[in-house]
C-alpha cells in the first residue's frame, strides 16, 4: 500500500478475502516518495499505518531501518501492485525483479479514458504481470491490438472497478465533510477540478490538458452567495495545487487567498484529504469536473454530472467518448448557472435515461460487486479452484 487514495480500489477485495482459510492475506505498507506529493516518507507512513489501525486492518511494514525490505522475504504467492509505474517504485520492487520469483497482479486504478493508449499499454509493467484486472471487455480489446488476442484472453479479466461496489451496500453519510446537516431543502454539490493543465500526447508533443480550473474559478467563488440553500465542497485532485504554482499560473499567497476567499460562506468546504470520496458522492446531488476518472466513477451514483470542457481540451478515447457523450457540458461560466438552475435546482435531470442506457452498455458491474469477482478470480488462479 503506497498511499491511503489507492486504498477504495482495494477495499471490497480485501473485505471478501481476509476471513478466507485457505489464503492468507498481507497487507504492505511501501509509501512512494513522489516529489509531487508534499510530506516525508515517514509521514507518509505514519498516515497510512493510521489510517489501517483506525479501520482495524493488520499489515506488515515494508521498511525495515530505512530500507524497503525484500519482497522475497515474504514469500508471496502473488503480489497486487496499486499501479503500473515502476519508475515510482524501488529498484527491487520493480515488476522485472518480483516476476522472478512470484506471479504478479495489477487491478486498474481508475477508468482508462484519456487519449493516452501508447503511453499506457507499452508499458512494460504489464508484460511481468499474470493477472490484470481491467475495467471491461474493451480494454482487453485493446491489450489484444498491443500485445496478441492469445496473451490478452489470459492475461486479463474484465471485472470492473472495485471502488465503486460502494454504490451496491448501505450508503454512509460522511463525519464532518458536507458544510451542513442533510436536510431536504438543501442540495450538494461537489466541486472536483482536475490537475492537467497540459496533456503529453503519444506522439511526445504537449496539448491543452483538462484542467478548467482557470476558466471557472472565479464563477467557483460567486456560487456560494447565488444559492444559500446549495452546499459546495471543492474536492480538487491532489496535485492541482502545485501544478498551478509550478507552472506560475497562480503564486502560493494568491492561492491561499482563494482558498480563505471560498470558504467565507457558510455553505462552502474544501476536500484536500482525497481520501475515501465515494461517501460523499453517494451523499452529494451532482457533480461538477473536468476530471478524467471521476467520470465513470460517479455515474453508478444516478446523480448528474456537469463535464467542463473547452475547444481545445484533451479529449477521450473510443470508451471515454461513448461513456460522456450523454452528460452536460459547460465551456464557460453561464452555461455552469444553466446546469445549476435548470437541472440541480429544479430536479429536471432530462439526460437521466440515456446516461443510464450508457452505463448499462459501457459498464462492466457485476452483481455482487467487482471486489467479490477478483477475489474469486484470485482464489482459482492461486488454488486452482473451479
Amino acid at each position: 500500500m503506497e498511499n491511503i487514495e489507492g486504498w477504495a480500489n482495494f477495499k471490497t477485495v480485501y473485505e471478501s478475502l481476509k476471513d478466507s482459510k485457505k489464503l492468507k492475506l498481507r497487507i504492505l505498507i511501501c509509501p512512494i516518495n513522489d516529489a509531487r506529493q508534499a510530506g516525508s516518507l515517514e509521514n507518509k507512513y505514519i498516515k497510512i499505518a493510521n489510517f489501517l489501525k483506525e479501520n482495524n486492518i493488520n499489515f506488515t511494514s515494508g521498511i525495515k531501518e530505512n530500507h524497503y525490505i525484500d519482497l522475497k522475504t515474504l514469500y508471496p504467492e502473488l503480489v497486487l501492485f496499486p499501479h503500473p509505474y515502476d519508475c515510482l517504485r524501488v529498484d527491487h520492487y520493480n515488476a522485472s525483479i518480483v516476476s522472478q520469483y512470484t506471479k504478479i497482479g495489477y487491478i486498474t486504478y481508475g477508468f482508462m479514458l484519456s487519449k493516452s493508449d501508447d503511453l499506457h499499454y507499452k508499458n512494460p509493467f504489464f508484460q511481468f504481470c499474470t493477472r490484470i484486472f481491467v475495467e471491461s471487455e474493451y480494454y482487453i480489446q485493446n491489450f489484444a491490438r498491443y500485445y496478441s488476442m492469445e496473451w490478452a484472453k489470459k492475461t486479463c479479466i474484465a471485472s470492473g472497478q472495485p471502488k465503486i461496489d460502494c454504490y451496491l451496500g448501505e450508503q454512509n453519510e460522511p463525519d464532518n465533510y458536507w458544510p451542513r446537516p442533510k436536510s431536504d431543502k438543501v442540495k450538494r454539490i461537489i466541486i472536483a477540478p482536475h490537475w492537467t493543465i497540459e496533456w503529453n500526447n503519444d506522439d511526445g508533443t504537449t496539448s491543452p490538458g483538462y484542467c478548467q480550473f482557470l476558466s471557472f474559478k472565479d464563477i467557483y467563488l460567486e456560487l456560494p452567495q447565488k444559492y444559500p440553500n446549495v452546499d459546495f465542497v471543492l474536492r480538487p485532485h491532489p496535485l492541482l495545487y502545485n501544478t498551478l504554482i509550478e507552472k506560475e499560473l497562480m503564486t502560493q499567497e494568491e492561492l491561499n487567498n482563494y482558498k480563505k476567499d471560498f470558504l467565507s460562506y457558510n455553505n462552502t468546504a474544501i476536500d484536500s484529504d482525497a481520501l475515501d470520496y465515494f461517501d460523499a458522492f453517494t451523499s452529494s446531488d451532482a457533480l461538477i469536473t473536468d476530471g478524467v476518472s471521476f467520470l465513470a466513477e460517479y455515474l453508478p451514483s444516478k446523480k448528474p454530472i456537469l463535464h467542463l470542457i473547452s475547444d481545445q481540451y484533451a479529449g477521450f478515447n473510443e470508451f471515454g467518448e461513448n461513456l460522456v457523450k450523454n452528460y452536460y457540458k459547460a465551456k464557460k461560466p453561464e452555461e455552469l448557472i444553466k446546469f445549476l438552475d435548470e437541472v440541480v435546482i429544479q430536479s429536471n435531470d432530462y439526460l437521466y435515461t440515456q446516461r443510464m442506457n450508457d452505463m448499462g452498455k459501457y459498464l462492466f458491474l457485476p452483481s455482487n460487486g467487482s471486489g467479490k469477482f477478483i477475489a474469486e478470480n484470485i482464489e482459482k488462479l492461486l488454488l486452482g479452484t473451479k
